[in-house]
C-alpha cells in the first residue's frame, strides 16, 4: 500500500516564490487604478471596468500571499504602504464610498462578504510566514481584505443591476452634512415601500443644495444584483 506524501507536490509549487514579484504588482496596481478612473468616467459600460478594478486587487492578493517571503505587506525600511496595500485599500476606499450608502442590506450580502473574505484570508495564514513575525499584520490583512470586499459587493450590485427601476414620490423632511474631510450630503425622506421610519439618502452637493423641507422628490429604486435593493433620488 503506498503512502501519501508529508507535503504535496502543489503546496511546494504553489508556495514556491517567483523572479520578478514587485515588477508585477506594480502592473496589477497601474491596471487596478486605470480601471477605477474608467469606471467612475463611463457610465454605460463602467461595470466592464468595475470588473477589472475587482480583478487586479485579487491578482494582486494572491500573488502577495503566494510570494509574501519577498513581497512583505508591513514597509518598515521606507515608513510606508507597501504596492500591495495601496492597491487593496485605494480600490476599497473607492468602492465603499461609491456603493456602501443608499443600500437595503440583507442577509446574502452578509455570507457573501463573510465566505468570500474568508476564502481569503484563511490561504494567508496556511501559506504566509510574514504575520509570526509581526502580528500587526495579520490585523493590517484581514482589515484590508474585509474591507475591499465589503465595498466591492456594493458596486458590483450596483454595476451589474439592469433590473426595472422603481419610482416613489416623496416629501423632503430635512437635510444634513457629515462632518470631516470627507464631507458627505444627505437629505432626508419619508419611507416608502413598506419602510417604517424617515431615510437619510446621500445626494450630490448641487442636490443638497436644492433640496429644500417639504418639497416633492422622487425615490428610484432597483433590485441590485444581489437582491439587494439600492436607491437615489431624483429633483423633478
Amino acid at each position: 500500500m503506498k503512502k501519501l506524501p508529508k507535503k504535496f507536490p502543489w503546496y511546494k509549487s504553489w508556495a514556491r516564490p517567483e523572479k520578478f514579484e514587485d515588477h508585477r504588482i506594480e502592473v496589477y496596481k497601474t491596471c487596478t487604478f486605470f480601471c477605477l478612473l474608467l469606471s467612475w468616467g463611463v457610465p454605460y459600460i463602467g461595470f466592464l471596468f468595475t470588473t477589472g478594478a475587482v480583478v487586479f486587487p485579487v491578482l494582486t492578493i494572491v500573488r502577495y500571499i503566494r510570494n509574501s517571503d519577498r513581497i512583505s505587506f508591513s514597509e518598515d525600511k521606507q515608513g510606508g504602504f507597501t504596492s500591495v496595500v495601496i492597491t487593496v485599500l485605494v480600490s476599497g476606499f473607492l468602492f465603499f464610498i461609491w456603493g456602501a450608502d443608499n443600500h437595503r442590506y440583507n442577509q446574502l450580502f452578509w455570507v457573501m462578504w463573510g465566505a468570500i473574505s474568508l476564502t481569503f484570508i484563511i490561504p494567508f495564514f496556511i501559506f504566509s510566514k510574514e504575520y509570526k513575525r509581526k502580528i500587526l499584520v495579520a490585523a493590517g490583512y484581514i482589515f484590508c481584505v474585509s474591507f475591499f470586499w465589503f465595498g466591492a459587493l456594493c458596486v458590483i450590485n450596483i454595476d451589474f443591476d439592469f433590473s426595472v427601476a422603481e419610482e416613489y414620490r416623496v416629501r423632503v423632511v430635512d437635510k444634513h452634512s457629515s462632518s470631516g474631510k470627507a464631507e458627505m450630503y444627505y437629505v432626508t425622506v419619508k419611507p416608502w415601500d413598506g419602510k417604517y421610519g424617515d431615510e437619510d439618502i446621500e445626494v450630490s452637493i448641487d442636490e443638497y443644495k436644492q433640496a429644500e423641507e417639504g418639497d416633492i422628490v422622487t425615490v428610484v429604486q432597483r433590485n441590485g444584483l444581489l437582491r439587494m435593493k439600492w436607491y437615489y433620488l431624483e429633483f423633478r
